[in-house]
């Protein structure tokens, strides 16, 4: 399976796991509302770590209470009577594994391999629902992810009766529309990427800028561009951008930002600055959130959400096809992966079934 098949999946991945949020969610509703926890922390590397920065706001806001993201090495220090879940799409990170085993709280296993073998490690285990993922730089694990934290909180969040019928509901209908919206995005992303292709070839690096919780999104945009572009890339929140990073700003610096909201007060700085930036490169680009997927020139509209929450279901899809697309189109396709398991052999970043 190929990068961009696995991108075209992404639809099914987000349905599947929003129709059957139910049964996911019954053994994390169980220990959420049976227990006193006062606090989650998500313990993850990678696109994992990427994908739980997305949702950990959301999680915070259906359970009330607060959500710590760490990095697998660093886990360890734990405060509270939390509920700690660690997250692997292959359940075989080393380093997940080690954080588990080194773990006396109760815990989840969130994988998306049924023989991951962080799953025996933690009291509990959930599947992601994107299956077999083969290729090196992940797609699917990442909307899988996002997405099932987010039906672990809200399901959790009904049961504890923070959230009524009428806001659950509300809720579910809000991501079935983001699935729904998802092929027409994708597709669209598509046509723009190649529309912008000379473009995007030409930067020796890029930055990547969202306001608020949109920088993770970003985050997971630029870890993307370096595994498989094999160019330097960095994320910033829009604000931090302005401290210091737009100092460094030429000629081969590529630029995507992430527009906020029409209304959002920010919303001309940020247009403001993607002008000054484009005077400086040529392969600087916007995307933002409209009624219907186009794009102009190197402006792309997607049919994105007003809720900030459900932007990864959006906003990722172009960051991602740029990621799949242009290295196809410059011969180095698959050259990130290989050099990923050749520095793996030596480090062992991924444990042997």
């Amino acid at each position: 399976m190929t990068m961009l098949e696995c991108i075209h999946e992404q639809p099914k991945v987000l349905k599947r796991t929003i129709e059957g949020r139910k049964e996911l969610a019954a053994s994390f509703s169980d220990e959420f509302s049976a227990g006193s926890h006062d606090c989650i922390y998500l313990v993850a590397s990678g696109t994992s770590r990427n994908a739980s920065l997305a949702a950990a706001s959301f999680v915070e806001e259906m359970l009330g209470i607060p959500v710590f993201v760490e990095t697998s090495a660093g886990a360890g220090r734990y405060f509270g009577s939390p509920l700690v879940l660690f997250i692997s799409q292959s359940g075989n990170s080393t380093n997940t594994i080690k954080a588990a085993e080194g773990c006396h709280y109760p815990s989840f296993a969130i994988t998306g391999n049924a023989a991951g073998r962080v799953n025996s490690i933690c009291r509990h285990h959930v599947l992601l629902q994107c299956g077999d993922e083969t290729v090196g730089p992940k797609t699917k694990g990442y909307t899988a992810t996002v997405a099932l934290l987010d039906m672990l909180a809200l399901e959790a969040g009904r049961r504890c009766g923070r959230i009524d019928e009428a806001a659950y509901a509300a809720l579910v209908d809000g991501f079935i529309a983001s699935a729904d919206a998802m092929e027409a995005n994708i597709a669209a992303s598509a046509k723009w990427v190649a529309s912008n292709m000379t473009e995007l070839e030409k930067a020796t690096s890029f930055y990547l800028i969202g306001k608020g919780p949109d920088q993770a999104i970003a985050a997971e945009g630029a870890l993307k561009i370096m595994e498989t572009l094999l160019v330097p890339a960095a994320s910033f929140e829009f604000e931090e951008y302005l401290h210091g990073p737009i100092c460094s700003l030429e000629e081969g610096t590529g630029g995507i930002y992430l527009m906020p909201e029409a209304d959002d007060e920010d919303r001309g700085r940020v247009e403001k600055l993607f002008s000054i930036h484009g005077a400086k490169s040529s392969a600087v680009f916007s995307v933002c959130g409209e009624a219907e997927a186009s794009f102009d020139g190197t402006r792309l509209c997607l049919a994105a959400s007003d809720k900030w929450f459900q932007r990864p279901f959006s906003y990722m899809l172009p960051l991602q096809l740029i990621s799949a697309m242009v290295p196809i189109d410059r011969g180095i396709d698959g050259v990130g992966s290989k050099r990923f398991y050749e520095i793996d052999a030596d480090l062992g970043m991924k444990a042997k079934n």
